[in-house]
């Protein structure tokens, strides 16, 4: 069935992936938890030194304050069983902040926006039924054009939000993956700032996921409205005078309403991620489809259809000289 496509396809990628990765998270804990420590005794040597040379006194306060940033930061990097309560709060807080918008990105979302796509189909079968004659044949190839060009624009836009939606997901659990080694490089002055990019890429997900669940809310909406209220329109006309041909063009009129809700959509998700980055400071999703775009765009048929104006301009001036002639020349046909 058409609608389990997107709820398999998270279950495989986004539940399941994340729930692997973060088992294997107390075995890299116990990996990188001697290297941490032999450091961080070498540091505590350092700064009892230093505490010595200048006082006890004088670096009391000052201490209290490491010690506690220092509990904290250990309490939650190399507590395994800890660590792993704040990486599942983390993985599934794009969905809370997405609830928060009044939006939720689930498969079960994309699944009813794919019923939907379907169900017009069935619009166009009663189309289709009149058409019974040889001579109407176009009339049917027509609607069978529609029905195609729908479907393919709809799933397209759907298709482009849902794999965003897994690759920021994806990149969230494998940010929190390697979160103990960044997390625990903020015990130190010197590799602090590891840690803050390391926030920094999680909000980039968090964020990402979030908005896109608000773009995806907007976009079903509008898309169902459009669905439903077309698939009214043909069950009219085909009661009226002009019957099931005054239907195939309302049919139509749907294929260039659509072309532009998937352009102006994907355009908005395109750019989602590189806002975002501009927001937080981290990496940003957008190299993902920049990436495709340079690759889609140095193949021979994007090429090819980069030349079409100009080709067709060039037809057309062709077919103007073979008719008209060439004015240059004195040839073509006198104004008398």
């Amino acid at each position: 069935m058409a609608s389990s496509v997107f709820q398999g396809i998270a279950d495989e990628f986004v539940v399941k992936f994340g729930a692997d990765l973060f088992k294997d998270i107390g075995n890299f804990i116990s990996h990188i938890s001697p290297l941490f420590a032999a450091g961080f005794g070498i540091y505590i040597c350092i700064i009892a030194l230093d505490a010595y040379n200048r006082g006890l006194d004088e670096s009391a306060v000052d201490l209290s304050k490491r010690m506690f940033g220092w509990m904290v930061i250990i309490a939650a990097a190399f507590n395994a069983s800890q660590y792993g309560v704040i990486a599942e709060w983390v993985y599934g807080l794009p969905d809370a902040t997405a609830a928060a918008f009044g939006g939720n990105l689930e498969a079960g979302l994309f699944d009813k926006a794919t019923d939907k796509i379907e169900a017009i189909s069935v619009q166009f079968e009663l189309l289709r039924e009149p058409f019974d004659d040889l001579d109407e044949l176009g009339y049917v190839l027509m609607l069978f054009g529609v029905e195609y060009a729908i479907k393919i624009l709809a799933y397209l836009l759907l298709g482009v939000i849902f794999a965003y939606y897994v690759v920021g997901k994806i990149l969230l659990s494998l940010n929190l993956m390697v979160g103990p080694l960044f997390v625990g490089a903020m015990l130190f002055p010197a590799t602090r700032q590891y840690g803050m990019n390391w926030i920094g890429q999680c909000l980039n997900s968090i964020i990402t996921i979030a908005l896109l669940a608000v773009l995806s809310g907007l976009q079903m909406e509008y898309f169902s409205g459009k669905i439903d209220e077309y698939a009214t329109l043909l069950t009219n006309d085909m009661g009226t005078s002009l019957g099931a041909a005054g239907a195939v063009g309302t049919a139509a009129a749907l294929i260039p309403i659509f072309m532009t809700m998937t352009i102006a959509f994907v355009l908005a998700v395109w750019k989602l991620p590189a806002m975002v980055s501009a927001l937080t400071g981290g990496a940003s999703m957008e190299g993902f489809g920049g990436n495709l775009g340079r690759m889609a765009g140095n193949t021979r048929t994007a090429q090819a259809i980069n030349r079409l104006p100009a080709n067709i301009g060039k037809a057309f001036t062709q077919a103007f000289t073979k008719i008209f002639g060439n004015s240059n020349k004195g040839g073509g046909i006198s104004p008398k």
